[in-house]
């Protein structure tokens, strides 16, 4: 199992590599009056990883607004009985 995750990473890696010298040409991005020319490989990245970030921010809340939907019925449940 150890092998084909090794095999597994050394493909992801190479095609990420091929993708990044694939990609190197400019994008320009505007917000407002700021701007930023990238590599299209480079703001791949940064979009990925800033989803990440606000992905993992999400699923947190979701957790933490279930469980505390959670505590309140256990409250109302014990307080009824």
């Amino acid at each position: 199992m150890q092998q084909f995750k090794t095999f597994l990473l050394a493909v992801i890696v190479i095609i990420l590599i091929v993708f990044a010298v694939q990609n190197f040409d400019t994008a320009k991005i505007k917000l407002f009056s700021w701007g930023v020319s990238l590599p299209l490989a480079m703001l791949t990245v940064a979009i990925y990883i800033l989803g990440m970030f606000t992905g993992g921010l999400l699923w947190s809340n979701l957790k933490k607004l279930a469980k505390h939907e959670e505590d309140g019925a256990k409250k109302e449940a014990g307080s009824v009985g």
